[in-house]
């Protein structure tokens, strides 16, 4: 048993009459009471989070990549096995750290020299990269069409505005609000809108079903010209991309490699949120049970769901009309099956869709920026720490509303949606493989791991936890000599297959590379590659520049600022509501050395979860905060 009086949020747990940990849930000391996400509420947050605008707003930008209809369906199983790969090292890496944070407590957990590199260039990501902005202006686009609003609008006091774009600001607020002062309300709304989501994509696949092999070929009249499969009401070419094995493949020999790799980047971002319920595991009832059985569950949903949902796009859409259809090919089918009167129907549809995506993703993304604040590694640390006023990351949501909002209010243009899809899913491949490389680290370079990594002491084989016991290891994550680097100890619920492992670091390693290679050009000498007017490699170029803001400003903090001023960075540990420089413990976790004089780094490590430490009560949420002590011991600043 384990003493759960202590407030919510706290990181580390104290055992009572010695029992035993036995579930993840032990190792964040979090009440059973302020848990409130179970196995459904888990399976739909990560529903939701992958189902967005990918399913009705890619399909088009991935036929256009592949060339061909077979090559399109073998780009979504693709992308749903590197999806799989990747929810098996994410499975691992949850279930051993079961707290709330995602890659940020992996990265951290493995990359500790240069100390707190690997966490400011994951913060920089989490700020910059994971924007809800792309899917509230399709949000905003579909609920304007639905409503038959005008263009714009006029503002007091404000210039005139597009519709979509109001619309994308309304929806991005009602979240921040909703999640701010309930999380019971935006958990309850997000199942709905799950559940909804799950109905309308089954009834795609329904109705396409029926419309392929049980509504009749019309003959073609007016402007439709003449079509050998005839047509949709008269007027709309039915497809024959599975009339034939031909007609499948056709195209195939057009496509170069890097066309291939962008498409299959939209596929993979279709995919982003299978690791959903890593960022929240601090809320999750038994989460070491629950992601095990929830997250598979969700993805294997979604990737029936997609392949399903695709090849019906494929049977009824005319190959021609898809590949030039943009992001309206939902509509296109919709319009194909029950005329042009459904389209209303339908965009009110697919904009609460995607709500339900804003919806999951804000809820996960301002907890990731509170654990980053609780690190003490962003500005005004115990600002984005804090859970006050309403016991929620009220912060870290507003940080993420404020900066999708900037987005937004520049206008975008041509490439500009296509372009925030392929930054997110390349910046989502480099953290994905910063995380597998880690994992291989740890199981198969000891040498390499020992020197990344600061853990316990070899445990004796008789001392060896079983897989639902210790998480990581029953002693204190820092050696006895903080400047040597033991062998880590690594005792996972869960493993990862190793071919899984192996196989999601060399996709992810290739999605990295790839992109470089320039498009080849298309038979008829038009522009390679896939957008109108950027240069390809315009989102490589700006993600791999997410990664310089984020080095500069860990050379600048930890580096170059305490050599200037003759300081060094001392981590203290805070529980609750104590100020900066006391550690509100009453002797729990004192001083934590990581900055040596002059920028000398010294390793001071940090508390391993689950670590006993004392039986003294913490004061609440757990966070860190740096001093900058002078050589002669005295305290510049907190």
């Amino acid at each position: 048993m384990f003493d759960s009086s202590s407030s919510y949020g706290a990181t580390t747990v104290v055992p009572v009459h010695g029992g035993d940990a036995q579930h993840g849930e032990h190792f964040d000391n979090v009440p059973h009471s302020k848990r409130k996400l179970g196995t459904t509420s888990v399976v739909f947050l990560i529903f939701n989070r992958i189902i967005g605008t990918g399913i009705y707003a890619t399909p088009s930008t991935i036929l256009l990549s592949a060339r061909s209809p077979a090559l399109a369906l073998l780009m979504w199983l693709v992308g749903a096995s590197i999806a799989a790969m990747g929810l098996a090292v994410y499975i691992e890496f949850g279930t051993t750290l079961p707290r709330s944070g995602g890659e940020k407590n992996y990265i951290e957990h493995i990359y500790l020299r240069p100390r707190f590199l690997a966490t400011c260039i994951y913060a920089f990501y989490g700020v910059m990269a994971n924007l809800s902005a792309a899917n509230s202006l399709v949000f905003g686009e579909y609920a304007a069409h639905a409503g038959s609003l005008p263009s714009s609008l006029p503002l007091p006091l404000l210039p005139s505005l597009p519709t979509p774009l109001i619309l994308a600001l309304l929806a991005l607020s009602f979240n921040l609000l909703l999640h701010a002062f309930s999380v019971r309300l935006g958990l309850g709304l997000s199942n709905v809108l799950g559940l909804g989501k799950l109905a309308f994509l089954c009834f795609i696949v329904i109705a396409g079903v029926v419309g392929m092999f049980v509504v009749k070929d019309s003959p073609c009249t007016g402007n439709a010209g003449t079509y050998n499969s005839g047509c949709w009401r008269h007027k709309y070419p039915r497809s024959t991309s599975l009339d034939s094995w031909h007609n499948f493949w056709e195209g195939s020999s057009e496509i170069g490699v890097n066309s291939f790799v962008t498409g299959l980047y939209n596929v993979i971002w279709s995919f982003i949120g299978y690791s959903n319920a890593n960022y929240a595991l601090s809320e999750i009832s038994h989460p070491i049970r629950t992601i095990k059985r929830a997250a598979p569950l969700a993805l294997l949903s979604v990737t029936l769901l997609y392949l399903a949902v695709n090849t019906v796009y494929l049977g009824v859409v005319e190959k021609g009309e898809m590949m030039g259809s943009g992001e309206i090919v939902a509509a296109l089918f919709f319009r194909n099956l029950f005329g042009e009167a459904t389209g209303k129907i339908l965009s009110a549809l697919i904009a609460l869709s995607t709500l339900g995506n804003l919806l999951a993703g804000q809820f996960t993304q301002g907890r990731i920026i509170q654990e980053l604040g609780r690190e003490g590694i962003l500005p005004f640390s115990p600002f984005f720490a804090s859970n006050k006023p309403f016991n929620t990351p009220l912060p870290g949501l507003f940080t993420q509303y404020a900066v999708s909002c900037a987005v937004l209010l520049i206008p975008p243009a041509g490439d500009a949606y296509l372009f925030l899809v392929n930054m997110s899913s390349y910046c989502n491949t480099l953290i994905n493989t910063v995380v597998a490389l880690g994992l291989i680290l740890l199981y198969y370079s000891p040498s390499v791991s020992s020197f990344f990594s600061s853990h316990s002491p070899s445990l004796p084989p008789s001392s060896m936890p079983s897989s639902s016991t210790p998480l990581i290891s029953p002693y204190p994550r820092t050696a006895p000599f903080p400047w040597i680097a033991p062998l880590s100890q690594w005792y996972p619920p869960f493993r990862a297959p190793k071919i899984l492992l192996i196989g999601f670091f060399i996709s992810n390693l290739l999605l990295i590379v790839v992109p470089l290679v320039p498009p080849a050009p298309r038979p008829d000498g038009g522009r390679g590659g896939v957008y109108k007017s950027l240069p390809y490699w315009s989102h490589v170029v700006a993600a791999l520049s997410i990664s310089l803001v984020g080095m500069s400003y860990w050379y600048v903090w930890s580096r170059w600022l305490p050599r200037k001023y003759g300081y060094r960075l001392e981590r203290r540990v805070v529980y609750g509501d104590a100020k900066d420089g006391d550690d509100g413990s009453g002797g729990v976790n004192g001083d934590l050395p990581i900055g040596g004089e002059g920028g000398e780094e010294v390793d001071g490590g940090r508390p391993a979860v689950g670590a006993v430490k004392s039986k003294t009560k913490t004061k609440g949420v757990s966070r860190y905060v740096f001093r900058k002590v002078r050589a002669d011991g005295s305290v510049a600043s907190s």
